[in-house]
Formats: structure tokens, C-alpha cells, sequence
């Protein structure tokens, strides 16, 4: 996992899933790495062929972060089953999704 910052975006890239393995790095990650400029968050799911329970909770955990400064968290490149869990866990309606 690697995170890095472009303008207000904060970038999260290189994993292949988010699951209870690195969902913690994740948090962790993101903690580290927020900055008061960042207004966005985009993570990139687009190597990831799943997330699980914990990775929704990582993403929520930074929805939070970043709610509480007007800020949003873009999800980049999920793949059609990925995108799939958000549609039936509704959680398609917190984030904001881009194609690649």
C-alpha cells in the first residue's frame, strides 16, 4: 500500500484487496497521511478482486475523517463484483465512485 498527495487529494494505490489483513494498515495509513489541505481521498481498488467487512469499515473509518472537514472519499477502478458489495450494502450512496 502506498499513499501519496496530489493537490487535495490524498492517493491510497498498490493492493490487491482490502480485507482484515490490511484494513488496519489502511486506517493507519490514512491517519498518517491526512493533512489539513486534503479534501479528498481517493482510493484505488482497481488490482482489488475483493473487499470484506473490515475493508468497508476502513472506508467508512476515513468517510468520517473526511466528512468532518467537508471532504470526500472517491473510490477509483472497482471492479464489478467490487462494486457490487457497495451497491448491496448501500454504501454506494456514501462514496463517490470513478471509473479508473
Amino acid at each position: 500500500m502506498r499513499t501519496y498527495t496530489v493537490g487535495e487529494t490524498l492517493l491510497v494505490t498498490e493492493f490487491e484487496n482490502l480485507g482484515a489483513l490490511n484494513a488496519g494498515m489502511l486506517r493507519d495509513y490514512v491517519r498518517a497521511s491526512l493533512k489539513p489541505g486534503h479534501r479528498c481521498i481517493e482510493v484505488d481498488l482497481s488490482q482489488a478482486t475483493f473487499v470484506d467487512s473490515e475493508g468497508l469499515g476502513a472506508l467508512i473509518s476515513a468517510h468520517k475523517a473526511m466528512a468532518q472537514c467537508g471532504g470526500i472519499v472517491r473510490i477509483k477502478g472497482a471492479v464489478p463484483m467490487v462494486r457490487e458489495l457497495f451497491r448491496l450494502t448501500r454504501l454506494d450512496q456514501l462514496f463517490e465512485f470513478s471509473p479508473d
